[in-house]
């Protein structure tokens, strides 16, 4: 699954660091949301990957394994 958000840009020097607990860039944010995600997603086996899109977008890809329902 991918979301996309055209909000705000993120810097290119500041990409690396989105998915630390407790980085923000906002006044008033925690740093804690993209971690927590994160954090969720790999407890079941996924990932949370961040990439630029096109027209200066932001897409979050989430990852998660295929679950075979057969057994």
């Amino acid at each position: 699954m991918i979301i996309e958000d055209n909000g705000t840009e993120i810097p290119s020097e500041l990409e690396e660091r989105i998915f630390e607990t407790f980085f923000t860039t906002k006044a008033t944010g925690t740093g804690l949301g993209l971690s927590i995600a994160g954090e969720i997603l790999s407890r079941y086996g996924g990932n949370l990957v961040y990439r630029r899109g096109e027209a200066r977008t932001k897409q979050f890809l989430v990852k998660l394994p295929f679950l075979n329902s057969k057994g």
